[in-house]
């Protein structure tokens, strides 16, 4: 169905600062969306879906990388990342920031 929602857990909108590992130089990067399974990040830089990127940002004071791939990507807008396999300590830190 045209339009159906794919995500698995609600997201969370929230601003927080960010860095994709390759990507620098290119002007500010913050999440605004967060879940379990997926985030948003925010960025006027161009990432090709299908990419694989690891996300450094810092949730409830504790840094975490959360990788995924590119399953959205809207150029100079931003794009949206399904995790892949996170690590238990950084599942726990992300349940912790959703509260």
């Amino acid at each position: 169905m045209a339009g159906e929602e794919k995500r698995r857990h609600v997201r969370l909108p929230i601003v927080v600062e960010c860095a994709v590992d390759g990507i620098s130089g290119q002007g500010a990067m913050r999440l605004s969306d967060l879940s379990l399974s997926g985030c948003y990040v925010d960025t006027a830089t161009s990432v090709a879906l299908g990419s694989t990127v690891a996300i450094a940002a810092v949730l409830k004071d504790q840094p975490v990388v959360l990788t995924g791939l590119v399953v959205h990507s809207q150029p100079r807008i931003g794009f949206g990342v399904q995790f892949e396999a996170l690590p238990a300590d950084v599942v726990s830190v992300i349940q912790q920031f959703l509260g």
